[in-house]
């Protein structure tokens, strides 16, 4: 009745390394996402910048008057 019991405990100690293993690769695939969206977000306020700033210096150039509405 004893290698049974041992079996047991070596099939669920298998088990908890798989998952040890797929917790490890998703909190990796977690990180690389994470990295990447805080790049988008970077780029993302770039671009509206630079948005911005053109339309001031078109609005500027026309004449027209510049107000701040937008930010």
């Amino acid at each position: 009745m004893v290698k049974p019991l041992n079996d047991e405990v070596k099939k669920r100690k298998k088990d908890v390394d798989i998952l040890e293993k797929k917790l490890k690769q998703r909190a990796y695939e977690y990180e690389v996402k994470y990295q990447d969206y805080q790049y988008l977000i970077r780029e993302r306020d770039m671009l509206k910048q630079k948005f911005y700033d053109s339309l001031f210096t078109v609005q500027q150039k026309i004449g027209l008057e510049v107000k701040n509405n937008f930010l």
